[in-house]
């Protein structure tokens, strides 16, 4: 049973934004959420206030809270209201489900994730690289935002998949495009306001997310009359078990939730992390020098595999930093169950709080220059001085980001077998921007030129 919040007359709100307006910051909020968070936290500090239509806004910037809020606390929180829009296409997947249930199901999928297993899929990530290296050409202008999307895609799309889909091609191909157009649909800020009036919604995406169940269904049915092992992740999940209940399975339903989250997810923000990593190079040529010649040591002009990765230090202090710079997953939402001290005041039950990577990761107490691109931030020694939580790109406690081993191994193989190959430059007058949406995606794309080694 939920606890009762403080009295609204006792209640003694934090410093934040005002408005007079019955719906709050909404549209402020809806227009540009980073922007507006990096505003109120610039502002006020490590603990703001503010409201959308009724609901009271909490903002949280410093380590020990996030810790509080994802960790030690993390029983008193559910997801934000609304992330049920998340679950309009990804079911009760992991990351939109709550309760018993979110830890049952992560019980059963944690074992995929360990890391001698996701070493396995380094085969499938360097098969696809290869084929994907081919399409690109020296001196040619790409959207490295597509690109990175295509490709991580294609490895995501095969690691789940695998090789034997009863000859459906087409129709995963389908099922991806799909996915991926109502991905973007119901996430996005204007969706905050579009979804509440009726004549505003777009029936399309509904028909879709009907055609996608179906496709994905049907995939996972012809998986289980053929009882073959492909080694995908999609025979671990029908087999997948319990520890505390062996005999439970997940049913195709269930399965297809995990399925569409383990592709939507994992592929997109991996994407964007990997887009900023070569836009930050590109305008930092002294670091991308280091890494050739990083990479030059290490593998000779080979191809990198997975036991490589120990030696590839400055690929992954790259990752790190870009990460520390580009979360792609920019702000995590969260709703009290119950009343939560933070900085002196309490934040009543039912209210929203928000952490921010990016927010928490640019602040200078923790990250001296933080605007500046700095790989050598995350040698041993510095990162041992780092508060807990003032890193957080995947997360935190029982909700971290349980493909993370999969996307730190794909990122970097796919930086060290093209960085070795492959430089690229931002087309002349380009200038960067943020378009936060679910997740910190580049406005209008990246262009890029490439240059052949």
């Amino acid at each position: 049973m939920q606890k009762p919040s403080l009295p609204d007359m006792v209640i003694n709100y934090p410093p934040g934004p005002k408005s007079r307006s019955p719906l709050g910051h909404l549209f402020e909020f809806a227009r540009n959420p980073l922007a507006f968070l990096v505003d109120v936290a610039a502002a006020y500090g490590d603990i703001a206030h503010f409201k959308i239509r009724k609901r009271d806004v909490y903002l949280l910037v410093h380590p020990e809270d996030v810790q509080e809020v994802l960790v030690t606390r993390q029983r008193h929180f559910v997801k934000n209201p609304g992330f049920q829009t998340i679950k309009k296409i990804l079911g009760e997947g992991l990351l939109s489900s709550e309760g018993t249930f979110h830890l049952r199901q992560r019980r059963m999928i944690q074992p995929i994730f360990h890391k001698h297993k996701v070493a396995n899929y380094g085969e499938i990530m360097l098969e696809r690289l290869v084929s994907f290296e081919k399409r690109w050409k020296d001196g040619s202008q790409i959207s490295m935002d597509q690109e990175m999307a295509r490709l991580t895609l294609e490895i995501v799309g095969k690691a789940l998949f695998g090789a034997e889909v009863g000859g459906r091609t087409d129709q995963i191909s389908t099922a991806l495009n799909d996915a991926m157009s109502l991905f973007h649909h119901i996430t996005s800020p204007a969706a905050l306001i579009r979804d509440r009036i009726p004549f505003l919604k777009d029936r399309r995406f509904e028909r879709g997310k009907e055609r996608l169940d179906i496709e994905i269904v049907e995939i996972i049915r012809s998986y289980r009359r053929e009882e073959s092992d492909t080694g995908s992740l999609l025979n671990l999940l029908i087999e997948a078990r319990d520890e505390e209940d062996p005999q439970a399975r997940m049913t195709d339903e269930q399965i297809r939730d995990e399925a569409l989250t383990l592709l939507l997810a994992g592929h997109e923000t991996t994407a964007v992390a990997l887009t900023w990593v070569w836009y930050l190079l590109s305008q930092h040529p002294e670091v991308e020098a280091e890494l050739h010649e990083e990479l030059n040591r290490v593998l000779a002009g080979r191809q990198p595999v997975v036991d490589d990765i120990p030696q590839l230090t400055l690929t992954a202090r790259i990752l790190e930093e870009t990460l520390r710079l580009y979360p792609p997953v920019y702000m995590l939402g969260r709703q009290t169950l119950e009343d939560f001290p933070a900085r002196g005041y309490i934040i009543p039950a039912g209210s929203s709080v928000i952490v921010s990577p990016f927010i928490t990761q640019r602040d200078a107490r923790f990250f001296p220059e933080p605007e500046r691109f700095n790989p050598q931030r995350w040698t041993p020694e510095n990162r041992s001085r780092l508060p807990k939580f003032a890193f957080f790109p995947f997360g935190g406690g029982q909700r971290v980001c349980i493909g993370e081993p999969f996307a730190r191994q794909e990122s970097i193989l796919i930086l060290a077998a093209l960085g070795q190959v492959w430089s690229a430059r931002t087309v002349p007058g380009y200038r960067a921007d943020v378009q936060p949406r679910v997740t910190l995606r580049p406005r209008g794309g990246m262009p890029m030129i490439l240059k052949k080694r």
